[in-house]
């Protein structure tokens, strides 16, 4: 197993070509499900391309290891767009038929023979960030959003290592189940 950070925007992705991998980390709800709630999306959309069919069988062994560890995952589409989604462009995505947007999925795809997302709601028509989050550095100078950061500082650690837990547990039981080059 191996992990690599590819950055937002997947500016990090190896030039090499990758057999399988899966895209975990945050991402941003689209319909009314909570922050801390798992997504793993059958399909994911480019704004700017094609969609991608994830694997079949990473998409049921994530949803397994997520029920496993007492989460329930969501299913359905994940759009990957170029910016941060807030407002009322959550529910026009969330019209098309997305449940989820983050800034990754669908740029790492386009270079993996098997692939499957994992993801975590951060934010959410519930729970909205300040659109100013899209660049985090000028937004934690600001003390409006000083209190905003505090719950940022408290959720995305506890929600991307929910991820990742997610992640290893159907690694876990994937790597017992077939040969190492298999998988």
């Amino acid at each position: 197993l191996e992990v690599t950070r590819v950055g937002i925007r997947a500016v990090h992705v190896p030039r090499a070509p990758i057999p399988v991998a899966v895209s975990a980390g945050l991402a941003g709800g689209l319909t009314e499900a909570p922050p801390g709630t798992v997504v793993v999306p059958e399909r994911i959309v480019d704004e700017d391309g094609p969609a991608s069919q994830c694997d079949g069988d990473l998409v049921a062994a994530l949803r397994d290891a997520a029920q496993r560890l007492g989460f329930t995952a969501l299913g359905g589409s994940l759009l990957t767009s170029a910016t941060v989604v807030t407002g009322s462009q959550r529910a026009r995505l969330a019209a098309q038929g997305h449940v989820a947007a983050d800034q990754e999925s669908a740029l790492l795809a386009r270079r993996v023979e098997r692939f499957a997302v994992c993801r975590v709601l951060l934010d959410t028509p519930l729970r909205e960030l300040d659109p100013r989050w899209a660049r985090p550095g000028l937004a934690a100078l600001d003390p409006r959003l000083w209190a905003e950061a505090s719950w940022l500082a408290r959720h995305a650690p506890l929600y991307s290592r929910r991820s990742a837990a997610v992640v290893a547990e159907a690694w876990r039981v994937l790597s017992r189940a077939a040969p190492a080059d298999a998988v």
